[in-house]
């Protein structure tokens, strides 16, 4: 809901937002340009980059991309990616019922530090996994490919398929363990 607020300029609208990592955060927004703040902020910390508490995080930021019905996998994938030192984002683990679904996920994939998709041939023809497929290849991040119940082959020979994806080291799910110990590593040399 929509309210005035002490913290802004006349004008300016903050909106309490319910996100995991944003708890009790506001969101300002004076006309295209928008500012974070953490709860106790003042307006001058909130203008010139207060972040909100995941990109305080230290931990490496990875978003896992699925379709619905891979739900079950994808957090088997999740808690994985979590038990070697990284933070993942799950949209049923995190995103609020009712809240801005699309937003929360547009947050997350802007701080991700890479994406894991889970390819199988039902979530191919999902619109969500190839919308977060492009953001993540439009910031230029790490795209890992899991496939499932789709061999490699099939998938590159299947029209359609961009081009984006089929140069990509695309890895069977049973060979999860290479990419884990990869980002495991990763972790520890940032860490």
């Amino acid at each position: 809901r929509a309210h005035a607020s002490p913290l802004f300029p006349p004008g300016a609208v903050a909106r309490r937002v319910r996100r995991p990592w944003i708890r009790g955060a506001r969101i300002a927004f004076l006309g295209t340009f928008r500012v974070a703040g953490i709860r106790s902020a003042t307006a001058v910390d909130t203008i010139f980059g207060v972040a909100d508490e995941f990109s305080n995080t230290t931990k490496r930021l990875v978003f896992v991309s699925h379709c619905g019905l891979d739900t079950w996998v994808a957090k088997q994938i999740a808690r994985e990616i979590e038990a070697r030192g990284a933070t993942p984002f799950l949209d049923e683990a995190q995103v609020d019922a009712g809240a801005d679904f699309e937003e929360d996920i547009l947050d997350f994939l802007q701080r991700a530090h890479e994406l894991v998709v889970l390819l199988t041939p039902w979530a191919l023809e999902r619109p969500y996994v190839w919308a977060e497929i492009g953001a993540a290849w439009g910031r230029r991040i790490p795209i890992v490919a899991l496939l499932l119940g789709i061999t490699a082959t099939e998938l590159q020979a299947r029209p359609g398929i961009p081009v984006l994806l089929k140069k990509r080291d695309l890895l069977e799910l049973n060979d999860i363990e290479i990419y884990l110990a990869q980002l495991e590593a990763r972790v520890e040399q940032e860490g």
